[in-house]
């Protein structure tokens, strides 16, 4: 599904709402590991 906003705004009201939703069915977002900058850096340093 494809939704069009016609303000910024509005796009972020739309994705917490969509967060929330998710969130009373029980989805919990994954943290990954490495995901920042400096893990970034350190795998582009071992290649």
């Amino acid at each position: 599904m494809t939704e069009m906003f016609g303000t910024e705004k509005e796009a972020i009201s739309r994705f917490l709402e969509l967060v929330l939703q998710k969130s009373k069915r029980g989805y919990r977002a994954v943290r990954r590991r490495g995901n920042t900058v400096r893990g970034i850096a350190s795998q582009s340093i071992g290649t």
